[in-house]
């Protein structure tokens, strides 16, 4: 009986302890064992120097001692797998027990190149690379539908910091947290206000703590910006600069004990307070000083006049 074997673009080996044949086949200068010693078989093939090339063995155990070439027969690589046309590769390692994929290459889908089960991590052909997703819009993609209550990126260095760019379920702010320090050190929110030192701003730029600038801060102050627009009485402006107290205080945030001055937003006349009573703009105070100013430097032009005038007339007499 003629006994064949067939080596293509994939290699099968059968084992079934070989009850009817164990021996070699000789191929041209190769020799092709099967091999039943002891209840260990074997599929052995030998070069002309009696070297293995390949043996598999029956507990799945297998030895290539060159390149494995699947859909070529000219393999440059240790495994080099070839196909073509739409969906011609695929490639897939899988846990059966598990009934997950570890990896796998498909040429058929968006994502030619996947890690894990679901998604865990895909690479396009145009270099996004995802994870959670399957089409990546961007150079990193990162997704979830469900599971964490926090989705983020870390970078870490090690003995050094580490900082996460995070989000959280349900909250539409994205936060960038100290891994370290264990807080959350900026924070933009849906409406694109951003928290220095707080997780709730309210206005485009909230900062709890101090602020240093080695440039010029500017106030937008153009006619352009502003409507209902009315010039401030002398008496309105008197008035509140007599209610203004200043004080001498200390931050609770600053704990260096350095002393400031200023007043207090809860105290100052209503003509120059915030609406929630808690933040003063210094504009505010210097118009109210710059007003009253005016009128005093009118009232000493006055006086200077009227010491003039009677300075004159003493000389005359």
């Amino acid at each position: 009986m003629k006994k064949s074997i067939l080596l293509g673009g994939v290699v099968f080996a059968f084992f079934a302890y070989f009850a009817c044949f164990a021996g070699n086949i000789w191929a041209g200068d190769a020799t092709l064992t099967l091999d039943d010693n002891a209840g260990s078989s074997s599929f052995v093939v030998q070069d002309s120097d009696k070297t293995n090339q390949f043996k598999v063995n029956s507990d799945g155990q297998g030895y290539f001692a060159g390149n494995v070439g699947i859909g070529t027969t000219s393999p440059g690589r240790k495994l080099h797998i070839h196909g073509s046309g739409a969906g011609g590769l695929n490639f897939k390692v899988s846990d059966a027990a598990a009934g997950s994929t570890a990896f796998e290459i498909d040429t058929s889908t968006s994502a030619h190149l996947v890690v894990g089960s679901n998604y865990a991590m895909s690479i396009t052909p145009s270099g996004n690379v995802g994870i959670g997703t399957k089409n990546p819009e961007r150079k990193l993609h990162v997704h979830s539908t469900s599971g964490p209550s926090e989705l983020g990126i870390r970078l870490y260095l090690e003995a050094a910091r580490g900082w996460d760019f995070k989000i959280k379920a349900g909250d539409p702010k994205l936060y960038i947290y100290d891994y370290n320090g264990d807080a959350d050190r900026l924070v933009i929110d849906a409406s694109g206000n951003v928290g220095i030192g707080t997780t709730s701003p309210s206005e485009k730029l909230e900062v709890s703590g101090n602020i240093k600038a080695s440039g010029t801060v500017s106030q937008g102050s153009s006619k352009e910006f502003k409507k209902n627009i009315a010039y401030v009485s002398t008496k309105d402006a008197m008035k509140a600069l007599n209610k203004l107290n200043p004080v001498r205080f200390e931050y609770k945030t600053d704990d260096s004990g350095e002393k400031h001055l200023g007043f207090i937003a809860e105290d100052v006349p209503d003509l120059v307070a915030e609406q929630d009573r808690k933040h003063l703009n210094s504009m505010d105070i210097t118009a109210v000083l710059t007003k009253v100013v005016q009128e005093q430097q009118k009232m000493i032009a006055s006086l200077s006049a009227k010491v003039k005038s009677l300075e004159e007339r003493i000389g005359q007499n």
